[in-house]
């Protein structure tokens, strides 16, 4: 297994680079330029749908997998996290989200709130007034000054700034969440995460107008073929793609070959998404600008 910094090395020339790592450090707008024309472009004016639709050949958007690096001694699906991704003009993050006893949905990963916050027990048996008396932590165990925030605070924030990935724990309350999506003005900004075909078909009859991410391996699925994605875990590169769906999604750590497995994917999970480009992969990009441009 190659050293993530080797891969990141071999790269070179065969790195597509449509994004944030084309400019400055702290330019949040994800701005990006073509080499054919020098005016920027940038994704965030056009749906998530288009801008998938419209990427080259081989191409796939990275997404930061939890709304973090693993690099930073920052928790993982915080404000801080995502607003330090937002500096750094990342284009996507995966978020989780759950659902306390008092209504609230909130974004944290885990059942429980003991490894990742100063909190003790479920989640689920939790309320609002629990959390703000609880601090989140890194992955280094390190203590933050922030409680784990309100969904509706994460999407203010990433509003026309940044793609969502967003995976609803058992917990999360999925008419609750869809709302805040819509009353936000998000629909077309999101992926929803779907772990059965059954559950996709739910997410898909309750919110049409959004993409649905299904699992990969399961048949027969009654969805909409632009609007989805297809889990394929690790196993993205031996994938055959079928013709009913729009593409793929893969999980990249850091001893994979990120170009290799951009060919069959449209977006990648990283959760090292900042030593990667925002846009990885070999192909024409010419014709980027041209397919958003034509809507």
């Amino acid at each position: 297994m190659l050293h993530h910094r080797t891969v990141l090395a071999l790269l070179g020339a065969s790195v597509l680079v449509l994004s944030a790592c084309t400019q400055q450090a702290g330019n949040p707008d994800g701005a990006l330029n073509m080499s054919e024309d020098q005016r920027p472009l940038n994704l965030m004016d056009y749906p998530l749908q288009r801008v998938l639709t419209c990427l080259p050949e081989k191409n796939a958007l990275v997404a930061a997998h939890r709304g973090t690096s693993r690099d930073w001694d920052i928790p993982e699906n915080s404000l801080q996290a995502l607003g330090r991704l937002l500096e750094m003009g990342t284009l996507m993050a995966e978020i989780d989200v759950i659902g306390l006893k008092s209504g609230e949905q909130v974004l944290f990963h885990d059942g429980v709130w003991d490894k990742k916050s100063t909190g003790k027990g479920p989640v689920a048996s939790s309320t609002y007034a629990d959390v703000e008396k609880m601090l989140l932590k890194s992955f280094a165990g390190t203590l933050s000054v922030e409680r784990p925030p309100l969904l509706s605070d994460a999407l203010r924030l990433t509003k026309d700034k940044m793609f969502l990935e967003v995976d609803f724990k058992s917990s999360a309350k999925t008419d609750k969440v869809l709302e805040m999506i819509r009353a936000n003005d998000m629909a077309d900004q999101v992926v929803l995460i779907a772990y059965t075909q059954e559950r996709a078909e739910e997410l898909h009859a309750l919110a049409p107008e959004m993409i649905i991410s299904a699992p990969g391996d399961e048949k027969g699925r009654n969805l909409s073929p632009e609007k989805t994605l297809l889990w394929m875990g690790r196993n993205v590169d031996k994938a055959t793609e079928p013709t009913d769906t729009l593409g793929y999604i893969g999980l990249i750590g850091r001893g994979d070959d990120p170009v290799a497995m951009a060919e069959p994917a449209l977006f990648l999970v990283s959760d090292y998404p900042t030593e990667l480009p925002q846009i990885i992969g070999g192909g024409d990009k010419s014709k980027m600008r041209a397919c958003l441009e034509k809507g």
